[in-house]
């Protein structure tokens, strides 16, 4: 049977219509999400991630029809990026952002409205009670259904009570969702010039300046000018003024209030969903948890550096010590001191989150033994040791690893995917091995593996070849892939990068001594391995790593050396450029 033929009949997944509240809980402190807004100042100079995470949940949320039972968080925005209300970099750039967490029962709705929550609390803002259980949309809802600046007072009353928002309530909305980040230039060139015009004085801090310098008539923020400067310059004037500024000199006077005020609007607006939909909760973070994304490359299982941390959630100056283990496969308590390096204690999420990053430094972790979990040790000051629903232990399963090195997970020419795993032995021929691949919109399609033979006297190599990648909508940063292992007697194993699916942008392209596939589609798995030979001095300007000359200026997976890795990094934007791995808006 030829690729092309296997793959026009494979099984197709749709997305979580549910989520896990366990796996929510885990991600509520999760340092790598939480990295991405917190601190505050996240964005640097010339964005404000928070502010954007909780304008998507804003915008996202603008069509719901509170009468009709229809619209409101449900992802809907990842449709709606053309549409004039969502010009500009902010909400492709959040939508890429979570999607990198998007995994197994986990619904993009609930998580545009977590990233919202946890951007506010991020920036000392109040504690919004959490729900979940949304659906994410299968479509786009009607343009126009967003309130805009350049819109009129009537519009604006409209379109807020539309979504079931009072006069008050749309007050409070706007001055809340006002007191972080502010407007850009390059979106919105009648309204300012400035790269990015803040809001108030204060656009990292969650507090009531937007409301005391709008009373005190300080105009900094640019959409709070006088009605003479035109719709669009005056859009929250004319919002805060409809009460004769009632509202705004309540929030002005008292902080808390302020607060409290905010705290319940946004409460209001993540709680919009069609009718049908039972939110529930809230939940809460893990008093203990961690999370750990191992890499298997060429052969190699490794824990490389920023991929694994341990987490405690509410415990500051309550814990005696906080160490980290490790068990073997079997259970047993690892021993090897040098497998598992424990870095110390971080804060983040203004102090509400400590953080033990963990790595075992490129050292490969033995294939005899394995990796069964990592174990979070924490002794409280009464002696006690603190364990939450289990969440101490990190469990893993190395029954199945997906091979991302550059000798068996490539892309070969324009289009050509090739893809390897190790399945633990003893090898059944009545074992099942799937590639899932996960495309932009989640939905995820089953490739059947082919036995490849054995890789040691461990694990077994199982691989595809796809020769157009690109049919099935695998895009760099919202796309991914992992694979599934279904054993002879119904157990099944996964690899999935926890569940929330590895990169494309970690694929690179088929080396020298990779995998190699024919050059015309051939059946699954028929692809020979070039034989290795005595490797050649290096030329100059490349350097000998893992037995192939590279240029460590510009090798993604030894940038500045063999052993940095620059895609262990991250799983979106990354570049090794001048031998420095570059992410995200540092990219030139």
């Amino acid at each position: 049977m030829k690729v092309f033929g296997l793959l026009a009949a494979l099984a197709l997944t749709l997305p979580a219509e549910a989520s896990d509240p366990v796996k929510l809980r885990r991600l509520m402190s999760d340092s790598r999400f939480l990295s991405m807004v917190s601190p505050c100042t996240m964005g640097g100079k010339t964005r404000s991630s928070p502010a954007e995470w909780l304008r998507t949940a804003f915008h996202d949320a603008a069509d719901h029809n509170a009468a009709q039972g229809t619209g409101g968080v449900d992802a809907s925005i990842q449709f709606e990026l053309n549409d004039p209300a969502n010009a500009g970099a902010t909400f492709p750039s959040v939508m890429t952002q979570l999607s990198f967490y998007l995994m197994e029962d986990i619904t993009l709705a609930d998580l545009v409205a977590l990233g919202a929550t946890l951007a506010v609390g991020s920036c000392s803002g109040p504690t919004i009670p959490y729900y979940y259980g949304r659906e994410t949309a299968a479509g786009p809802s009607a343009e126009g259904m967003v309130p805009e600046p350049q819109h009129s007072t009537e519009s604006h009353i409209e379109k807020f009570a539309r979504m079931g928002f009072t006069t008050t309530e749309m007050i409070e909305a706007v001055a809340c969702g006002h007191t972080i980040g502010g407007v850009h230039a390059a979106a919105n060139p009648t309204i300012t010039n400035e790269t990015f015009h803040h809001f108030d004085s204060t656009r990292s801090y969650f507090d009531n300046n937007v409301a005391t310098e709008y009373i005190q008539d300080v105009r900094l923020n640019p959409l709070a000018q006088p009605e003479s400067d035109g719709l669009a310059r005056s859009s929250d004037t004319r919002v805060f003024s409809v009460d004769k500024n009632a509202t705004m000199q309540a929030m002005a006077n008292d902080n808390q209030d302020f607060l409290d005020r905010c705290e319940a609007v946004f409460g209001k607006m993540f709680g919009m969903v069609p009718a049908g939909v039972q939110l529930q909760g809230p939940i809460t973070p893990y008093k203990i948890s961690g999370s750990f994304w191992p890499n298997t490359r060429n052969g190699n299982f490794v824990l490389p550096s920023n991929t694994g941390s341990a987490r405690l959630y509410g415990q500051k100056g309550q814990w005696a010590s906080f160490e980290l283990g490790y068990t073997n496969r079997d259970g047993s308590v690892g021993t090897d001191s040098s497998l598992l390096v424990v870095d110390p204690v971080r804060e983040m999420f203004n102090g509400m989150v400590e953080v033990r990053d963990f790595s075992s430094k490129m050292v490969p972790i033995p294939p005899a033994t394995g990796l069964g979990s990592i174990t979070i040790n924490v002794v409280m000051n009464d002696g006690s040791v603190l364990r939450d629903e289990g969440e101490e232990v990190i469990a893993f399963d190395d029954t199945i690893l997906m091979d991302i090195g550059n000798e068996y997970t490539c892309k070969y020419g324009e289009t050509g995917l090739n893809m390897s795993a190790h399945v633990l032995g003893p090898y059944d021929p009545n074992d099942k091995v799937e590639f899932l691949l996960r495309n932009g919109v989640a939905e995820v399609t089953a490739v059947p593996a082919t036995y490849r033979g054995a890789r040691d006297e461990y694990y077994n190599v199982y691989n595809i070849f796809i020769p157009d990648w690109t049919k099935y909508d695998l895009k760099n940063n919202a796309g991914g892939f992992g694979a599934r292992l279904t054993r002879a007697n119904g157990e099944v194993h996964k690899d999935l990068k926890a569940d929330a699916f590895y990169r494309m942008s970690v694929i690179q392209k088929c080396v020298e001594g990779a995998e190699i596939p024919s050059t015309t589609a051939v059946p699954s798995g028929v692809i020979a391995r070039r034989s290795r030979q005595t490797q050649a001095p290096c030329p100059p300007g490349k350097e000998a790593c893992d037995g192939r000359c590279v240029n460590t200026q510009t090798d993604l997976e030894h940038c500045g050396g063999c052993d940095n890795d620059c895609s262990a990094l991250s799983d979106g934007y990354v570049q090794c450029i001048k031998g420095r791995c570059v992410l995200g808006e540092n990219l030139p």
